[in-house]
């Protein structure tokens, strides 16, 4: 990651990303993130780091360790591309099914910045629930990974076999998930459901009517057509 000529860098001039600059003044922190993380940062790639660190109950990564094990890549100005964080290592024990996903981690909670400031930030708490409710409903389902297990499990069960120095199998692995999974949703809790669009994507002829509709109790769905958020800062509209 660069740390001299980045613009990002430049922009991410507060904890938990710098402490060597002057720190947005209270009460306008929270804006002051807001604005800069989603401008310069991915922020559903690094939201996913933190859920997939959290469903796993790793306590040494960017969020549960403040900012260990873990590297991020910058883009020139003007290739539209926002600074994406990836796990260093992610060597992990699965054992812990009640790990918190919103402060787990060992030693002080003012040592874990990371997930504190970003995790404890009103909106981004917001997107990091939805995203672990996708996740949860996708690739993390106990269908999803079942599946995957029952793929892997004929492949590497022979040479588990041979490994003096593993004394578990896949059940482990597999009650583990089976424990894991609804304590997570019962951590997520109800989360506001995003609008859906009536098509993907793709080509559209001349007069298609596109809708938007939402499956939340209530709500009212707003939005702009030109790629922007039409959530401003701090939450107006």
């Amino acid at each position: 990651m660069a740390t001299t000529d980045s613009p990002t860098y430049d922009a991410l001039c507060f904890l938990p990303f710098r402490d060597d600059c002057p720190q947005p003044s209270i009460p306008n922190v929270d804006d002051a993130m807001e604005a800069a993380l989603r401008q310069e940062i991915d922020m559903q790639g690094m939201l996913t780091f933190a859920a997939i660190e959290s469903f796993i109950a790793y306590g040494d990564g960017l969020f549960t360790k403040g900012n260990k094990n873990a590297f991020s890549t910058e883009f020139l100005p003007g290739m539209q591309a926002r600074r994406q964080y990836y796990p260093w290592d992610l060597d992990s024990g699965f054992s812990n099914t009640s790990w918190d996903i919103y402060a787990g981690g060992p030693g002080q909670p003012s040592k874990r910045l990371f997930q504190t400031d970003i995790l404890g930030h009103p909106w981004f708490n917001q997107e990091y629930r939805n995203i672990y409710q996708d996740l949860i409903n996708g690739p993390l389902s106990q269908s999803s990974l079942t599946a995957f297990l029952d793929q892997l499990e004929p492949i590497l069960t022979p040479y588990i076999a041979e490994d003096p120095n593993l004394s578990s199998d896949f059940s482990g692995v597999r009650s583990y998930f089976a424990s894991r999974i609804p304590n997570v949703q019962g951590q997520i809790g109800t989360v506001v459901r995003p609008p859906v669009f009536s098509r993907e994507g793709g080509e559209f002829i001349s007069g298609y009517a596109l809708s938007l509709a939402h499956s939340n109790t209530a709500g009212t769905v707003y939005y702009t057509t030109d790629g922007s958020d039409p959530r401003g800062i701090g939450g107006s509209l």
